[in-house]
């Protein structure tokens, strides 16, 4: 009896230690990148971390003519082991997407594996452009909602951020977005619906349609809408929105093929449209 005791408190130590030996930690390193770095045809990659502990560069692999993976740990093996490196342009057809990838168990969001858009998820992460959740998700398959929408379009621009006293839309006060919001509206990004009283609303807390995505991102990106043409699966004010979009290879004619653009867009396709928005 004493003897089985002891096993099974020597298995539940081991097993303690196997768990915490795997156990993964949320990624907190992202990138920046340089164009003609030192008046050279080169661009720079430099890694930085949220808790100001360095990062070291252990080397990269070419996935696509676009597209970069770059491995890197907080642990230093070599003295010629920096934060950043130099690549040649003519490696690639720029802008590029760079993928972080830890050698060190970190992960980018615990829910995103199976998720079809898991790199363009950790494209965004990996510039700092978007964030999950305290419990370290996305919630890939969610919808987002519009005010969600807006804070993650300006990240994406950079734009600079301001704080007003006075909003056009008589719902947002409330909205934690409120000011990103504001921002976009006064760019002539967003616009707003009229209620019975003719106040001007935006609905922050509603669903975004996938349409209404895309024709903001068009705006975002000053791209024009093209005339002449039509998609059933879609508003008419949204058309030649699609149409720019398809042209300019943000999106392929299948992404619009294969969805019902009236309906809730998820999460996880929002960061894949603006993903491609930022590398095309």
């Amino acid at each position: 009896m004493i003897l089985m005791k002891k096993k099974m408190v020597l298995t539940l130590l081991l097993m303690i230690v196997f768990i915490f030996s795997f156990k993964m930690a949320k990624a907190d390193t992202f990138y920046s990148i340089e164009y003609f770095y030192n008046g050279g045809k080169n661009l720079r990659i430099k890694l930085w971390s949220d808790d100001n502990s360095k990062v070291y560069i252990k080397g990269f692999i070419r996935e696509k003519d676009n597209q970069i993976k770059v491995f890197y740990s907080k642990k230093k093996m070599a003295d010629t082991e920096q934060d950043n490196i130099e690549i040649p342009q003519s490696m690639f057809i720029i802008p590029i997407r760079v993928i972080l990838e830890s050698l060190d168990g970190e992960i980018v969001f615990k829910d995103i594996k199976s998720s079809p858009f898991e790199l363009f998820i950790r494209h965004l992460h990996d510039m700092g452009k978007i964030k999950g959740y305290p419990d370290e998700t996305f919630k890939p398959k969610n919808k987002i909602t519009r005010e969600e929408f807006v804070s993650m379009l300006v990240n994406v621009l950079d734009i600079k951020k301001k704080k007003y006293t006075k909003y056009s839309f008589g719902d947002i006060k409330d909205s934690w977005a409120k000011d990103e919001i504001q921002l976009l509206y006064e760019m002539g990004i967003v616009n707003g619906f009229k209620d019975k009283t003719g106040k001007l609303n935006f609905n922050p807390k509603g669903n975004l349609t996938y349409e209404q995505a895309i024709v903001m991102t068009a705006k975002a990106f000053r791209l024009n809408p093209l005339q002449g043409v039509k998609y059933e699966n879609a508003s008419s004010w949204a058309w030649g929105y699609i149409k720019t979009m398809i042209n300019n290879r943000i999106l392929k004619q299948n992404d619009v093929d294969k969805q019902n653009l009236t309906s809730n867009a998820t999460r996880e396709w929002i960061a894949y449209l603006l993903s491609c928005s930022l590398v095309h």
